[in-house]
């Protein structure tokens, strides 16, 4: 990594960042579906809100990291050995496929790593088409 050999975080850690602790179709605090670790968010693609809304986040099994306020986000996937990050200049309100911005540089960097699957709900490696 950018570090070399250095670890900030330890096995046991990334365990416990990346393991799902609790899921919702529909989130009391965001009001949509949710997937949550030990304080960050999950894919939550192929889950559905008692709404109808679709969930909007989609990324690898193993990614974890969190959505912002406005229409940022930040995420690691530690079997893709890569960090994402994501934050405009201007807040953007919270409108049905807002999140739409983010996914779509999100998917391009997935591509461009060799991943596929996204059609299936969950960015995988070595799945191209």
């Amino acid at each position: 990594g950018a570090l070399g050999d250095v670890r900030l975080v330890g096995p046991r850690q990334m365990v416990a960042m990346a393991t799902v602790e609790s899921a919702a179709l529909r989130d009391a605090v965001m009001l949509e579906p949710g997937r949550f670790t030990a304080g960050f968010e999950k894919a939550t693609s192929g889950l559905t809100s008692l709404s109808g809304v679709p969930g909007a986040l989609l990324f690898s099994d193993e990614a974890f990291g969190h959505s912002g306020f406005g229409g940022s986000i930040g995420f690691a996937d530690p079997g893709g050995r890569f960090s994402f990050g994501y934050t405009l200049n201007r807040h953007v309100e919270h409108v049905p496929g807002g999140v739409d911005r983010y996914q779509r540089l999100i998917d391009a960097t997935y591509r461009a790593l060799g991943y596929g699957g996204r059609e299936t709900g969950r960015w995988r490696p070595g799945a191209a088409a």
